[in-house]
């Protein structure tokens, strides 16, 4: 199990949820655009095991993408 951020009641936080097949540029743009915008204090991405839109026989694990 992957243990959580540092975290406390009161921090407002984002959960950028995708494939991250690699997690690139454009989402760290995005996150920090969504921090800015929304005035969060953390933005926690969340690698899916599987998209249901996409082809998935090439994903590497979500281990490794973590």
């Amino acid at each position: 199990m992957i243990p959580l951020p540092p975290h406390r009641p009161g921090l407002r936080i984002g959960l950028f949820g995708g494939s991250f097949n690699p997690a690139h540029a454009g989402h760290r743009h995005a996150t920090l655009l969504a921090m800015r915008r929304l005035h969060l204090d953390w933005a926690w991405w969340i690698g899916t095991p599987r998209n249901p839109l996409k082809d998935t026989s090439g994903l590497p694990s979500l281990e490794a993408r973590v």
